[in-house]
């Protein structure tokens, strides 16, 4: 009978401990990446493939990367004198409208050069190789004012990407934002001026690998406005970028999505994040 008496005893804490449990109603909150205070910070690096110095910088970039991981995304920009085509071997053609757009509008004008999170003004913003570090590590210990989630639809027959992008604002902020959606590259081999024989072949440098090779915009340079509204701490908004196809030239299975938030008056980036295109 004692046996009998536990056994029921065990079976009615087992249903008043369940009827304690909260229950979770539907719709479930998304996670937005970088939303639990992550700062994700962008490394634009201006660079061509006459630039003889431009070896040195992109191995700074790659360094960069592997200490800060997926904190940091690099955007690799084939803009200016040093990006166009010359003689043999240099007869690709790297530059897009994007990338000629921001280099003239930022006032760039010798490579390698480079910009974090768009920090500064005027000319204050093109930082040297030697600065990257010091300014990446600056913005990585910030804490996060956005997150961004990057979904995206691939067809590989038609190699049309539809690019969903979800901003989770963690904070209240002044100003207007804009997302931008950019579409790079990376394991791209092809010849780069190089001086430095201690990082490979010089002076030409014919089977180097170009990495994060910026190849367009699914919403053009500037972006799309994500609000014209105040922004308020939790506050969610998407921007949708669709119909965009890849170049057949392209290997899509190298290509991804880099997107960021940056405030309309100062250019100033507060998040980044990076997807697959597949």
């Amino acid at each position: 009978m004692n046996k009998i008496i536990k056994i029921l005893l065990f079976f009615a804490l087992i249903i008043v401990l369940l009827q304690a449990c909260d229950k979770i109603e539907e719709p479930y909150e998304r996670e937005i990446n970088g939303g639990g205070g992550n700062r994700k910070v962008l490394l634009e690096d201006y660079t061509g493939h006459t630039c003889v110095n431009c070896p040195g910088a992109a191995g700074t970039a790659h360094e960069l990367k592997d200490e800060y991981k997926d904190q940091l995304v690099i955007i690799a920009v084939h803009a200016g004198y040093f990006a166009q085509p010359t003689n043999e071997p240099y007869t690709a053609d790297f530059r897009t409208e994007v990338g000629e757009e921001l280099n003239d509008f930022f006032g760039i004008v010798s490579n390698p050069a480079g910009m974090i999170n768009r920090i500064g003004e005027g000319q204050e913003r093109i930082l040297v190789e030697t600065e990257w570090q010091s300014a990446v590590g600056q913005e990585v210990a910030r804490p996060a004012d956005a997150g961004i989630t990057i979904s995206n639809t691939y067809n590989e027959q038609t190699r049309v990407l539809n690019t969903s992008l979800d901003i989770k604002f963690i904070n209240a902020l002044p100003g207007t934002y804009r997302a931008c959606a950019y579409i790079i590259e990376d394991s791209i081999v092809a010849p780069q001026k190089n001086n430095d024989p201690a990082l490979g072949p010089s002076p030409d440098w014919l089977d180097f690998v170009h990495d994060n090779m910026l190849r367009g915009s699914l919403n053009d340079t500037w972006g799309d406005l994500v609000t014209d509204e105040d922004i308020t701490a939790g506050s969610v908004y998407t921007v949708q970028c669709d119909g965009f196809t890849l170049n057949a030239e392209w290997k899509d299975r190298h290509c991804a999505i880099v997107a960021f938030v940056y405030n309309e008056d100062t250019f100033e980036i507060i998040q980044a994040e990076e997807e697959k295109v597949k």
